[in-house]
């Protein structure tokens, strides 16, 4: 910078290069941070009165608060302009505010020609991945506040986020019963037993509570745990004539795991990463595997279901259950795992059901989760080893919430059936809410017309 006797010298034009002072983009600096700069000679303790005097100038109710908002707009103008892989390496790695699966995609657009849909993909993803980071700017700003924790969590989960404190319900005088809180007991599919993909509905990270009828599995090895136990080839007398196949198991390919079951209200949570399908290699039609479960009661209808995943080129399957006379359907399995049934009423003989190929194209498939359940519905429920018992998914005492005479319910739902496949007479109940004595009901159906 020149001096002022250069700026005297050059008379009535003076040229002045530029040299603007370039601050870091940091955030602010702890206050405890600054006060090291005294060193030991100063007394720094909280009751001393440099540190009242310096918080009150430099504190968040000083200079620092300005600091502090003046972060924020920096960091947006400085996101507004970033993208590609420079959004990820400007915020991902620093922050640890990483791309959700939904915000990924394959391609480099700085060193590749891409189409229209794929720019538009991209600026879409970016978009998505941008207003997160975003939204963790300004969880920073507003720190360790509900606000803040709300955002926090939003800008991680990329969904709209609440925090409840406890301490206004618990500390309210005027709440006669104790505040109300989801309970989720067993029988309940979350993402938290979804982990370990031991059992459920196959769902991962689906944020959902997956409410199923209790059910039994009666059929031996459905999750390919003990080998070929249970499971026989060749030809068996409850159906047609089944003739042998290459069947073998398979630890490399697998739907579930084989670990140990734990429940949503468990500490210790074990999980692992082995497991075991049935690896089906058939050349002719009708040949297959099949389970026999011994004699069922006349007129209950049974539902069986198997997690079936194609290698390659492969045909059409059949799915039998029943006696001599029983119910079959032909599928096309796909490259992914995918669930498919089979529903009989039993008429009180023995019964069996099979898995096998279905007309003279060869077959390689692997074959999990099978599973046999006396149902009255017409499809069938994510997959159990054994027994999945009554569903427990209440809001106790909501009356301290909600008025008797006022008040409303949401929720998202989401069946899991087709319309046309509704349960009992045209429709299925979702959910419902009554006061005492079943008082004041409302209840939610799904009908078989697709209405609600």
């Amino acid at each position: 910078m020149a001096s002022i006797a250069q700026i005297e010298s050059y008379g009535d034009t003076v040229t002045v290069t530029s040299s603007p002072l370039a601050e870091p983009l940091n955030a602010p600096l702890r206050f405890e941070e600054r006060l090291e700069r005294f060193g030991e000679h100063y007394n720094t303790n909280q009751d001393s009165h440099l540190y009242k005097f310096l918080v009150s100038l430099c504190g968040d109710a000083g200079a620092n608060s300005l600091k502090r908002e003046k972060l924020y707009p920096r960091l947006q103008q400085m996101l507004a302009t970033t993208y590609f892989q420079d959004i990820d390496k400007l915020y991902g790695n620093p922050v640890g505010i990483s791309r959700l699966p939904i915000e990924l995609y394959i391609y480099d657009p700085k060193n590749e020609a891409l189409t229209q849909d794929q720019w538009l993909e991209v600026f879409v993803k970016d978009a998505s991945y941008r207003e997160r980071c975003l939204t963790w700017m300004r969880a920073i700003i507003e720190g360790p506040t509900p606000r803040g924790i709300a955002l926090a969590a939003e800008a991680a989960s990329g969904i709209e986020c609440d925090v409840y404190e406890n301490y206004r319900y618990i500390d309210n005088a005027q709440l006669t019963r104790p505040a109300s809180r989801l309970i989720v007991g067993n029988g309940i599919i979350t993402d938290r037993l979804r982990s370990p993909v031991y059992e459920g509905d196959g769902k991962l990270n689906d944020k959902s509570f997956g409410v199923w009828p209790a059910t039994q599995n009666l059929a031996i090895n459905g999750n390919i745990a003990t080998g070929l136990s249970g499971w026989t080839t060749g030809a068996y007398a409850n159906h047609s004539k089944v003739s042998g196949i290459t069947a073998s198991v398979d630890n490399g390919q697998y739907k579930f795991n084989n670990s140990v079951y734990y429940d949503n209200l468990s500490t210790n949570n074990v999980s692992s990463s082995s497991g075991a399908s049935l690896h089906l290699v058939g050349t002719a039609a009708n040949q297959g595997i099949h389970q026999d479960i011994g004699v069922t009661t006349n007129g209950v209808q049974y539902v069986a279901s198997a997690w079936i995943k194609r290698v390659g080129a492969s045909g059409d399957v059949k799915l039998t259950l029943g006696s001599a006379s029983n119910s079959s359907s032909t599928i096309t399995p796909t490259t992914t795992w995918t669930q498919y049934s089979r529903t009989w009423t039993s008429n009180g003989a023995a019964t069996a059901f099979s898995v096998v190929q279905s007309g003279v194209s060869n077959i390689d498939i692997y074959v999990d989760g099978l599973m046999i359940e006396a149902q009255p519905e017409v499809r069938a429920t994510p997959f159990v080893v054994t027994t999945r018992p009554t569903p427990e998914l209440t809001l106790p005492n909501p009356e301290t919430k909600i008025a008797n005479s006022t008040g409303w319910i949401s929720m998202q739902v989401r069946p899991e059936w087709a319309a046309a496949d509704a349960i009992g007479t045209g429709k299925a109940m979702l959910w419902s809410w009554r006061g005492p004595a079943n008082t004041g009901m409302i209840r939610c159906y799904f009908n078989d017309t697709g209405n609600f």
